[in-house]
Formats: C-alpha cells, structure tokens, sequence
C-alpha cells in the first residue's frame, strides 16, 4: 500500500497517470518494478494525494520504493 502526491505542473488538465514503481532492497539491488495507473484527474497547476494505493505485491525484503511517472493523458477540450 502506497501514500504519494501528483503534481501537474502543466498548463492542461491529465489523467489516468503511469506510474513506475521501483523497488529496492536495504544493498540498493532492484528487487522488482512495476507499472500502474492511478486512474484520477488532475486540474492543471495543482496537486492530488494519493492514499492507500495497491501497487501489487510487494517483496518482503523491500526497503525502499522509487515512483516515476511515465505516463499521462491530456485531457483536450474542443470547442
């Protein structure tokens, strides 16, 4: 279970965002990595908490997580 922040710092709003989570072992040896979405909208120029995600398992050796966002849809609106 994960607790993070999202910020877009974009002048658009996005959505439904690509997260890498890296983990890593107390020696710093990647253990695994794993890609999910966090399927919420995020206003642009500001932030949302993310609170009790489920990333999937996770290795009881873990000592550390690394997040990177790899992905995120713009939200375009036509007029």
């Amino acid at each position: 279970i994960q607790n993070f922040d999202i910020e877009n710092t974009s002048k658009i709003d996005m959505k439904d965002v690509s997260i890498k989570f890296t983990y890593f072992s107390e020696s710093k040896t990647i253990l695994s990595t794993s890609t999910e979405v966090v399927y919420k909208t995020i206003k642009a120029k500001s932030k949302i908490k993310v609170r009790n995600f489920n990333a999937g398992f996770v290795n009881q050796q873990t000592a550390s997580c690394q997040l990177e966002i790899v992905d995120a849809v713009p939200i375009v609106v036509y007029k």
